[in-house]
């Protein structure tokens, strides 16, 4: 070997050993960076004719594909199940606890012991009043409940259009990763950290939305949702949604009256499903719209008890009972919302005439009856433990009815959790595996010592030749 192969041979070992020593500088640093992947020195050996050694071919990112793809898949299910399970536990509250004196069954049970004291003693006045508070604090409950409802469905809506808006951008800011990574790889530059940026973008992308990645020509790549969506490819398409600003129980998808995820102006939810934008949805036009159903039954059948014409022969047909809806009489064919409208007739309420005396007499009565009579407050106890006549109150007491609410929405959350906490467990074991194929800084470092011996090698050889150029030309 001459001493001009032996010199360019040195050289370019050098050239190579600062590469690799400027990787592993960048692995180690990026090691908890997400979307990062760990870079490897691609080498080829250089011809005779430049006289011999190797030179730096490319820089290679090390990304096990299907173990991404599942993480990504895992990750989506995970930001599903963590959404319905933080609005479920949000409900739970809501409901309360039978043991909390706050929880709905704790009011029902509140106001039947009113009427349990009333009866032993329907001439105590401030035993009617308790029947009126417990009655107003009924009423207190169910319509928080159903404003709280409502917050919830707003709240989803919100989140959908922040969902939609941030899917959208996403999209768009991988459309030009696409362009510039073409760019790179067709003028033969190192595109890796775009596309450590563009695997973070996509993953962004797959907890809104589950996506599976196809790859196209010079490092391109399609994104097509697990519902069969076209959402990039070449260019990415157009998303829409308009948020409401207050929605009441009414208001739906079906009527009009909420708004529908558009891609490239048709509806496209059916095909967007698995990840956090679906569970929203889920939440506003499915879970809260359930939740409030079964609320304003229990109102209805709470109402229809105390509307019975054999319980206070005093009211007509079209007069109101104890509970109104706000102020009128209730219509079993007005269900939608009557829980929010709920009211507690103004005869006997506190913002009303306030008179009492009325549970005892009865609330039509033209004047104040025996105060010892308790046979009207003795009815309303049986009204309260009496068969539901409802289709879905199962021939239920009002108590029973309510506790099975609470029973009912308890155990969706726990069924929620059970499914959060394999998917965590799945997402958890995924991500795991795939940081096994990442950035390990024991080997990162072993290889920083390997190429410290690389440079110190090449480095003697130049320091060889520099001497031996020295020798020849002092002879």
């Amino acid at each position: 070997m001459s001493i001009s192969s032996a010199l360019s041979n040195a050289l370019g070992g050098l050239a190579v050993s600062s590469k690799r020593a400027e990787l592993v500088s960048a692995n180690v640093a990026n090691v908890s960076t997400d979307g990062y992947a760990r870079r490897e020195l691609s080498l080829e050996a250089t011809s005779y004719s430049t006289q011999g050694g190797v030179r730096v071919s490319g820089v290679t990112r090390h990304v096990n594909e299907q173990t991404l793809s599942e993480r990504r898949l895992a990750g989506a299910a995970q930001a599903h199940s963590t959404a319905l399970l933080t609005h479920q536990s949000r409900m739970e509250t809501l409901v309360g606890d039978p043991t909390d004196a706050s929880s709905l069954s704790a009011r029902l049970a509140d106001f039947e012991a009113s009427i349990d004291a009333a009866v032993s003693r329907p001439d105590l006045l401030n035993r009617l009043e308790d029947v009126a508070y417990s009655a107003a604090q009924v009423v207190s409950k169910i319509s928080g409940m159903s404003q709280s409802v409502q917050d919830a469905r707003q709240d989803a809506d919100a989140q959908v259009a922040g969902l939609v808006e941030s899917l959208e951008n996403n999209l768009k800011n991988v459309e030009e990763l696409n362009r510039l990574i073409i760019a790179a790889e067709v003028n033969n530059r190192d595109a890796s950290s775009l596309f450590d940026q563009r695997q973070k973008l996509v993953d962004d992308i797959s907890e809104i939305v589950p996506v599976h990645q196809m790859k196209r020509d010079f490092g391109e790549i399609a994104l097509v949702s697990v519902g069969g969506a076209v959402l990039l490819d070449g260019s990415a398409v157009d998303l829409s949604f308009s948020g409401t600003p207050t929605i009441v129980p009414h208001m739906t998808v079906e009527n009009g009256l909420l708004s529908q995820v558009l891609m490239n102006d048709r509806p496209a939810a059916a095909s967007l499903s698995g990840g956090a934008l679906e569970a929203q949805l889920t939440i506003r036009d499915e879970l809260t719209v359930d939740f409030q159903e079964q609320l304003d039954v229990i109102v209805l059948d709470l109402s229809l008890r105390f509307q019975n014409p054999d319980l206070d022969e005093s009211i007509g047909p079209d007069d109101p009972a104890i509970f109104t809806d706000n102020g009128a009489r209730v219509d079993e064919n007005a269900l939608v919302g009557l829980s929010g409208r709920l009211a507690i007739n103004d005869l006997i309420s506190h913002e009303g005439a306030f008179d009492v005396s009325r549970l005892r007499s009865g609330l039509g009565a033209e004047f104040n009856g025996d105060v010892g009579d308790n046979s009207l407050l003795s009815k309303m106890k049986e009204a309260l433990n009496e068969a539901s006549t409802l289709p879905s109150g199962l021939g239920q007491s009002l108590f029973e009815m309510g506790s099975a609410f609470e029973t009912h929405v308890a155990s969706d959350r726990l069924r929620l959790e059970e499914s959060h906490s394999f998917q965590s467990a799945r997402f958890a074991q995924l991500k795991e595996n795939e940081l096994a194929d990442g950035v390990d800084t024991d080997v990162e470092m072993q290889n920083l010592l390997l190429i410290e011996q690389s440079f110190a090698a090449n480095a003697r050889v130049i320091q060889t030749i520099d001497d031996l150029m020295n020798t020849l030309l002092r002879m």
